[in-house]
């Protein structure tokens, strides 16, 4: 078995065995086009960035936990749209409480570790809740092998709430979720 598949096979079990509620959709990744599902009444969308310009792979996934363990989506997870510029939505998200626990490219999975993004956020039925724009800079070789890692994220400068509102609206078009978008960035 080849290091890769090792790798891939090891952050599989990790995911299944760390309990993330996370669905990395087939036309999700980085560069993939993205088409977002139709909003289901009574459901909100989770929007954020993640700016990895400096560090060892590109982040292709964000893991987005309930903060109550029995409403959890379960092993499905969250739909998870990941756009090339490090944008992220998860469409179609059921009212409550939730927050980013961790963050992984191809190469590694680490645990977010400043208490202040660990902070809970509320989803409204309805809603385009904003989670942030955060950078991320891991460069210490870390793999899978030398697990849990550990990263601290800053405020991003490279993208603010607005923007990350245009960008997702322009890929929600014909959604049905432009109206919701709309509202959160304050335009009629």
């Amino acid at each position: 078995m080849n290091t890769s598949v090792k790798g891939a096979a090891i952050l599989c079990l990790l995911t299944v065995l760390a309990g993330c509620v996370i669905r990395v959709t087939p036309d999700a990744g980085r560069g993939a086009p993205v088409s977002l599902d139709r909003p289901t009444v009574g459901n909100g969308m989770i929007v954020g960035f993640i700016d990895d310009t400096n560090s060892e792979g590109k982040i292709s996934y964000v893991t987005i936990w309930d903060t109550q363990p029995r409403a959890r989506t379960g092993s499905k997870g969250l739909p998870i749209r990941m756009l090339e510029d490090g944008t992220f939505v998860a469409e179609n998200v059921p009212p409550g409480q939730y927050f980013v626990p961790r963050l992984a490219s191809k190469k590694w999975v680490a645990s977010i570790t400043n208490r202040d993004v660990l902070q809970p956020f509320e989803v409204r039925a309805g809603q385009v809740r904003y989670w942030g724009a955060y950078a991320v800079d891991f460069k210490d070789g870390s793999d899978m092998l030398r697990m849990p890692a550990r990263v601290t994220v800053s405020t991003s400068t490279r993208m603010n709430k607005r923007q990350v509102l245009q960008k997702v609206l322009s890929v929600a078009r014909g959604s049905g979720w432009e109206a919701a978008l709309n509202k959160e960035l304050g335009n009629r």
